[in-house]
């Protein structure tokens, strides 16, 4: 087989494929990994992130304080106040960023 025979219908393939994975990125809608969400949804995910984990915490920290787990017990309380830290952080933020666009108040 000719070198020419195997390479145009390869050379041929390349454009298809480029337009395959375009479609693909712009059709996957909102929630298109390969588009960055805009900073009301990032800070917004935080938020939820962080308040999630300060629940869980302090679940873990009530059965800790139940079984008696003194160390256990220290290790919650800490992580608890970090992420309630981090929480507070973020909804400041989006408070401020509401406040510069005029969009909708902070949840």
């Amino acid at each position: 087989m000719k070198p020419n025979r195997m390479i145009l219908p390869c050379l041929r393939l390349v454009p298809v494929a480029t337009l395959c994975l375009f479609l693909l990125g712009c059709g996957a809608g909102p929630k298109n990994p390969w588009i960055a969400p805009d900073q009301r949804e990032f800070l917004a995910e935080k938020i939820k992130t962080y308040r999630n984990a300060y629940v869980r915490f302090g679940q873990a920290e009530d059965e800790a304080r139940k079984d008696g787990n003194t160390e256990a017990l220290d290790h919650y309380v800490r992580a608890k106040e970090a992420a309630r830290v981090e929480m507070d952080r973020y909804e400041r933020e989006l408070a401020a960023y509401d406040a510069s666009k005029g969009g909708k108040p902070a949840q």
